[in-house]
């Protein structure tokens, strides 16, 4: 019974931490990382932006954008009420110019890779599948959810005043959106959210 349990264990921590290291070829770029960076240490990086804010509450969105002529792509950073408005929750990449709001243009921006976990705009559809991780919890249309539990530490206990038997976990969803034209890729986004 015991030599049993044990690589049943194993086997479940190891597809757990391999999965959350897949992700993190996602959930970090250009030494940002969701749930971690601050917005203004995207401006302090890459230049001044306008800072967009609308609604309130749970449809609150706070972005920078930043337009690369020389690519031909817009690169969102977006936080939202998750975020206190001021956290990387989420970042897109689209060719061409947006109009959705104004964005910084940074003329010298031709060495700024735009790939993301293998991703890049103009490949097929397919070829941006086969880079995806392993085992989406759902996938609606070119949406992909991973979802991950991360057991608390120490101080996540004591921070929220929680005893250790609880057996708490933190809830990691992570989005990947992949933006299409006729099957070929135009844009992706990832997103990240941590909840308790």
């Amino acid at each position: 019974m015991k030599s049993r349990i044990l690589p049943t264990l194993i086997a479940c921590f190891t597809s757990s931490v391999f999965a959350d290291g897949e992700l993190s070829d996602f959930t970090k770029f250009g030494g940002f990382e969701l749930e971690k960076t601050e917005l203004k240490e995207i401006i302090s990086k890459i230049g001044d932006a306008p800072v967009h804010k609308e609604g309130d509450a749970g449809e609150s969105y706070t972005g920078i954008c930043y337009f690369y002529p020389i690519q031909n792509i817009t690169a969102f950073y977006e936080s939202g009420e998750m975020g206190c408005s001021t956290t990387l929750l989420s970042y897109k990449f689209l060719s061409g110019k947006t109009t959705r709001y104004p964005c910084a243009t940074i003329e010298d921006g031709g060495s700024q890779p735009f790939s993301l976990g293998g991703f890049k705009i103009g490949q097929t559809l397919k070829a941006a599948e086969s880079l995806l991780p392993l085992k989406p919890y759902s996938v609606q249309g070119n949406v992909y959810t991973y979802w991950n539990r991360i057991p608390f530490t120490e101080k996540d206990y004591l921070k929220v005043g929680a005893e250790q038997s609880d057996n708490l976990t933190w809830d990691d969803m992570v989005t990947i959106e992949i933006y299409t034209n006729e099957d070929i890729v135009t844009g992706y986004g990832v997103s990240r959210v941590i909840t308790w």
